[in-house]
Formats: C-alpha cells, sequence, structure tokens
C-alpha cells in the first residue's frame, strides 16, 4: 500500500510541475505545447487518482535519471569549485612564497617548539564550553 501511495504522490507532482508549465508556456509560440503540457498534466493526475501503480516503471526511470544526475552534476560542480577557487588560491600562495603552515625547515633553530603563555583556567570556563 505504500508503494501506491508514493506512485500515486509521484503522479500527483508531475501533474502539477506540467500543469504550471503549461501556465508559464500560455501565449508563447509554439502554442501546441502549452496544450501538450496540460495534456500531460491531466494524464499523470487521471493516473495517479485511478491507476497510480501504473506509473511504477515511469517512476523507476525517474529515479534512475535522478541518480544519474545527481553523480555526475557533483562531479562536474566539484571540479569546478576547485579550478575556480582552490587553484588560483595555491598559485598566489606559492607566487609569493608564504609559508602558511610555518613548515620551512631553519637549520640555524634549535628547536620548532613554539613557546605560548598559558592563560588561566576558571570554572566558569568550562560551563559554557560551545
Amino acid at each position: 500500500m505504500k508503494d501506491t501511495l508514493k506512485l500515486a504522490d509521484f503522479g500527483k507532482t508531475l501533474a502539477l510541475v506540467f500543469f504550471f508549465l503549461s501556465l508559464c508556456w500560455q501565449g508563447k509560440e509554439p502554442d501546441f505545447l502549452a496544450l501538450a503540457f496540460r495534456l500531460l498534466a491531466f494524464l499523470f493526475a487521471a493516473l495517479a487518482f485511478l491507476y497510480p501503480s501504473s506509473l511504477d516503471e515511469f517512476y523507476q526511470l525517474w529515479m534512475k535519471l535522478g541518480e544519474f544526475l545527481g553523480h555526475y552534476v557533483s562531479l562536474v560542480l566539484l571540479f569546478i569549485i576547485y579550478f575556480i577557487f582552490i587553484t588560483p588560491y595555491s598559485l598566489l600562495i606559492k607566487l609569493f612564497k608564504n609559508d602558511l603552515l610555518d613548515k620551512a625547515i631553519d637549520s640555524k633553530c634549535d628547536s620548532y617548539w613554539l613557546d605560548f603563555s598559558p592563560k588561566k583556567v576558571s570554572k566558569n570556563d568550562f560551563e559554557k564550553q560551545f
């Protein structure tokens, strides 16, 4: 029964999407596209209310398309983000020879220990840690 409800919801959602597409396309060329969207909306609404199990194969194809697009779109977006943000930042750091992590080896120094002054800790510091 749960699968039937899921398929009915899927059909109703597609009916709404096609109906709104027909409203957006209303009055634009070609005119038959608005009519085609309305017919598709009516078809999916009728199937969702009368025979939702008929939408099973279409639902499976839709999910496979979603998985495919989700996988490859995320890869493309990560690739673009990497080459737009990370690569130029790295090139600028290398160009100006900044050692942000202080990893440069200094043969004159005895130790790489960084001195710090200890902070007095009170009981109130442990109450609201975050």
